[in-house]
């Protein structure tokens, strides 16, 4: 039987040293990565959001070199 997990993703975007998505990557034959934008970053200043934004970026990017599905949730 598949295993299928979810990930929830807010603000921690490592990917290297994130033992719990390592968790997730390693345990599920089937996942899903649900990242939802806190309200904090549409508050947040440009210089904050810009990095924000890049992190993220790269972040994403990270999870799909890794085959990992992802689905952005913004309220």
């Amino acid at each position: 039987m598949a295993t299928r997990s979810l990930f929830w993703v807010r603000n921690d975007h490592r990917l290297d040293d994130n033992a719990a998505l390592t968790a997730f990557c390693n345990n599920s034959d089937e996942g899903m990565i649900l990242y939802t934008p806190s309200a904090s970053l549409q508050r947040a200043q440009t210089e904050r959001r810009r990095f924000f934004e890049a992190s993220l970026t790269e972040f994403l990017s990270g999870l799909v070199k890794k085959n990992q599905t992802v689905v952005i949730f913004s309220e």
